[in-house]
């Protein structure tokens, strides 16, 4: 798989999955529901949740 950005669309998406994220989705889940590498999803749960 090549890296890729997010898209606008994808950012938005991944707002609506951190709902999922709080109710104990993985980054794991949420990259496979966006059809993204985790290592993409990883960081920016861990940015939401610390920030």
């Amino acid at each position: 798989m090549s890296y890729a950005h997010l898209s606008i669309i994808e950012r938005r998406q991944l707002r609506q999955l951190e709902a999922l994220h709080r109710l104990g989705w993985t980054a794991r889940e949420i990259a496979r529901e966006l059809k993204r590498h985790h290592f993409t999803i990883a960081p920016r749960t861990k940015m939401r949740k610390n920030g």
